[in-house]
């Protein structure tokens, strides 16, 4: 029989109190001794290992972002994490209610469909539907290739369209320009982003441009890269913590509509889970009078979002925007002072109709579809539509 000695290497730092949850009242008055080097090359200059604290920016699904963007991508995450089995509905592709007698599905039969969509008919009006149930597709491409071909359908065949982002976590800044573009006739503005200026975001900033550059990206790209650096370098410099709004993606503020975007009268959907980039969606949709919003209060959550492990002895997770969605505008309510910000904030709706009560939770949501159906009846009766 031979005998092996199994060596005890201890690293990380050793906790010196215990109890229901550690504190620092707990023992001999702390609950952390000084941490241990993790290994010899960490020992041999000094280090600790990795940080307690280190930032892991969320992946921000977007196969249609060219790579020379990759230094800057953590920028582009508008979204919040989907907690399992808490939330009924978030971020899932089917409505958390049921849709009327004699609607006709389209989208959502298939696991390739990103979109639930289809039409109903109330009161001789045609209303088209359609939900978004987050700003990061699996795929991006597919998914815009497919809300294309609902476009063109809603165009030829209905009267309104009512868009569903209720319960969406967001996902990226550039899918969510993407998906209004294609709701907007007309030119319009988007949401700006003050970045918060850091050497690490002016290093990532430079490295974009130098990508961009040697991959010949065009002339315009490199000029909106250039003012976004401009503004951090100057930001950074001047100490005053934030840039003024800039854009992210397409380097104007105000964006041109897709080739054959809905030319008809939209309601768009929202509730109190509609999230980062939700919120900057109904931002653009109500800033530029697109359309009525019907529901409550968007979560206010903000953009760029980072998430980094907060002290591992309580196993979790938290999360800080890199930067403030800025509308252009300064928006005034009951609730809150006036402010250009989303976040905390949220967007108001047009048309306040709460979906959390007993009537909605017995009849799967009978009376709230029956109220968003007589809004968007109304909204097509208003408005002159040629058949």
């Amino acid at each position: 029989m031979n005998s092996y000695v199994i060596p005890w290497r201890k690293s990380g730092i050793g906790i010196e109190s215990q109890g229901p949850l550690p504190s620092p009242r707990r023992g001999k008055g702390r609950i952390f001794s000084p941490p241990t080097p993790a290994s010899p090359a960490d020992a041999a200059v000094g280090g600790s290992g990795p940080a307690l604290a280190a930032i892991a920016d969320l992946p921000v699904a977007d196969n249609t972002l060219p790579s020379y963007l990759e230094p800057i991508r953590p920028l582009l995450n508008v979204s919040v994490p989907k907690p399992q089995y808490t939330i009924l509905g978030f971020g899932a592709r089917a409505p958390v209610y049921r849709l009327p007698a004699g609607f006709a599905v389209r989208l959502g039969t298939q696991p390739s469909h990103f979109f639930f969509s289809g039409t109903y008919v109330s009161n001789g009006v045609r209303i088209g539907f359609i939900r978004i149930p987050t700003m990061a597709p699996p795929n991006a491409a597919l998914a815009l290739q497919q809300l294309d071909q609902e476009i063109a359908f809603f165009n030829a065949s209905t009267d309104v369209l009512v868009v569903d982002i209720m319960r969406n976590p967001g996902g990226a800044v550039s899918v969510v320009e993407a998906f209004a573009q294609r709701l907007f006739a007309q030119p319009f503005r988007t949401v700006g982003f003050e970045i918060r200026a850091t050497a690490a975001w002016l290093t990532a900033i430079v490295e974009a441009i130098d990508n961009a550059q040697s991959q010949g990206a065009p002339s315009e790209v490199m000029q909106g890269l250039r003012a976004i650096m401009k503004e951090i370098l100057a930001a950074f410099n001047e100490n005053r913590g934030r840039t003024a709004p800039v854009p992210l993606v397409n380097y104007s503020l105000t964006l041109p509509p897709a080739p054959n975007a809905y030319t008809k009268p939209l309601l768009l959907l929202v509730d109190e889970l509609t999230a980062s980039g939700g919120d900057m969606l109904a931002a653009i949709i109500q800033d530029n009078n697109r359309g009525p919003l019907f529901g409550m209060r968007t979560m206010g959550a903000g953009g760029s979002v980072s998430s980094f492990n907060c002290t591992v002895f309580t196993e979790s997770v938290c999360s800080i925007t890199s930067s403030l969605m800025n509308r252009g505008t300064v928006v005034s309510n009951t609730e809150f002072p006036p402010s250009p910000y989303i976040e905390n904030v949220g967007v108001r709706p047009d048309i306040v109709v709460d979906y959390m009560t007993n009537a909605n939770l017995m009849s799967a949501g009978g009376p709230f579809v029956q109220a968003f159906t007589d809004s968007a009846v109304k909204l097509a009766q208003a408005t002159v539509i040629p058949h």
